[in-house]
């Protein structure tokens, strides 16, 4: 696949066939939420801040939604990728616009073949 291929495939959404972690953290940093959830699983478990539980998508994303506007994002740094079978994680950071920091854990799992969110932590840092 060309660059420019890449290029435009990021353009419109997520692409993993590059590094999924780069564009779910480009993703987070732009406030993207239906994005986001385009690549989460049927039910994803979430972490809002202190709040936590299993979600559908439509309700995950309607949550990260109001989670993005009342905190909009301002930096991602993703700082450690690691794997275990076929699930990948990372592991990092979340600075928000209104001076919130929120420790960020993205696990993604294979499903079908195809690698789908699993898991989102923003945890009061």
């Amino acid at each position: 696949m060309t660059i420019w291929i890449k290029i435009a495939l990021l353009s419109f959404g997520l692409s993993f066939s590059v590094d999924p972690f780069d564009a779910l953290s480009n993703a987070i940093r732009e406030g993207k939420y239906w994005v986001i959830s385009e690549e989460m699983d049927q039910s994803i478990e979430l972490t809002l801040g202190n709040k936590s539980g299993l979600y559908t998508r439509n309700q995950a994303e309607l949550l990260l939604k109001t989670f993005f506007r009342s905190h909009p994002p301002r930096m991602v740094s993703l700082t450690t990728k690691g794997n275990k079978g076929t699930d990948q994680f990372a592991i990092g950071k979340l600075s928000t616009a209104d001076g919130s920091n929120y420790r960020l854990f993205i696990l993604l799992r294979e499903k079908d073949k195809e690698l789908v969110i699993h898991e989102i932590r923003f945890q009061d840092y």
